[in-house]
């Protein structure tokens, strides 16, 4: 059975997506969409915090990437050639996201053997248009039937199918070192056995980008939201959400910075606390007296979830100096009220 320490939230400079574990191997399994060229990715899931982690194998033909994996943690989920499992209609997809909550949704295979670069794909029927890169397709059996892309248009996306995930998983463990496979002859092979980018078996030329820590250039604005995160002591690496978009813990709080680029701001909040519905006058109440105090921050309420947002930064007139001084103030305070509001609408219950 799929359980939380068997499922990860995976997060890169490119991308965020899910990974999982499976018996016997000791790698996380995810794609190349989830990864893109970052050889070091965070991981997390229920059982553990925040893990800055490496890519020790990269299989681009087939788009699958295996992760190291912290000594701690065991699966004791199976994974069986797909030729064996028996497709039993709908399936399911389990993912994970950045709460560590897993969800599982419904979809349905509608082609086994679907051609894309020279693989069969599974074609995949799903109605909610998420992004599941990564994600473990299990059928009713509970049998890993496959691995979750990307989408292929807005009804169908493509999925690996298990048997090449445990072809390249047996492969791998023969070799057990950082390594990629050869995109002309296929081959696994160590990257410290690989000299001037030429594949030892061979010669022929492995780029650059599979070998090599390789991030997405930033714009200047992504580049200044970074320095000023750097300045306040925050380790980027752990604070990346894919592009453009950056996580902040601080103490309890959980901070969000995205970079609208389209529309040309910035935009920093908390979610403090949802509300579970008690003392909620007299939230309410605190909020509105708390929002003539707190500056240039502010309080809003919606969907029943409290939020502490900073005034949006226009891309225009970015000043490093006062991003730095408002996402200090923000991260300082959110951390702050969140035990405050809590107690408050908890206060009915311990009376």
């Amino acid at each position: 059975m799929i359980k939380n320490k068997d499922i990860f939230f995976i997060t890169s400079a490119w991308n965020t997506g899910t990974g999982f574990i499976v018996k016997d191997y000791n790698f996380i399994i995810t794609t190349i969409q989830v990864v893109g060229f970052s050889k070091k990715v965070v991981i997390r899931n229920n059982k553990i915090g925040k893990h800055l982690v490496k890519v020790i194998f990269i299989d681009y033909s087939n788009g699958l990437v295996f992760i190291e994996l912290p000594e701690s943690i065991k699966s004791n989920f199976n994974i069986i050639n797909f030729e064996l499992a028996v497709v039993e209609q709908p399936v399911k997809i389990f993912r994970t996201n950045y709460k560590n909550e897993i969800v599982a949704h419904t979809a349905e295979i509608t082609n086994n053997s679907y051609q894309y670069n020279n693989f069969n794909h599974l074609l995949i029927k799903y109605k909610d248009h998420l992004k599941i890169s990564g994600g473990v397709i299990v059928n009713n059996r509970n049998e890993i039937v496959g691995i979750s892309k990307f989408l292929e248009n807005e009804n169908l996306f493509l999925g690996l199918p298990a048997k090449y995930i445990l072809k390249s998983m047996e492969e791998f463990s023969m070799v057990q070192d950082i390594s990629v496979r050869c995109p002309n002859c296929q081959n696994i092979v160590k990257k410290s056995l690989i000299e001037d980018n030429f594949c030892p078996s061979c010669t022929a030329e492995i780029k650059d980008e599979l070998l090599e820590d390789f991030i997405p250039q930033l714009t200047l604005v992504e580049s200044n939201i970074e320095r000023a995160l750097k300045k306040l002591g925050y380790k980027i690496e752990l604070a990346r959400l894919g592009r453009s978009f950056w996580e902040i813990n601080e103490g309890s709080a959980t901070i969000f910075i995205r970079y609208e680029q389209k529309h040309k701001f910035i935009v920093a909040f908390s979610n403090v606390i949802s509300l579970n519905g008690h003392n909620k006058n007299e939230v309410n109440k605190f909020l509105l007296v708390e929002n003539s105090k707190i500056g240039d921050l502010s309080f809003s309420i919606n969907d029943n979830k409290v939020y502490l947002s900073a005034p949006y930064i226009f891309d225009d007139d970015f000043c490093e100096e006062y991003a730095e001084t408002i996402f200090k103030d923000l991260f300082k305070k959110a951390d702050f009220y969140d035990d405050i509001i809590e107690n408050i609408q908890n206060k009915t219950i311990s009376n």
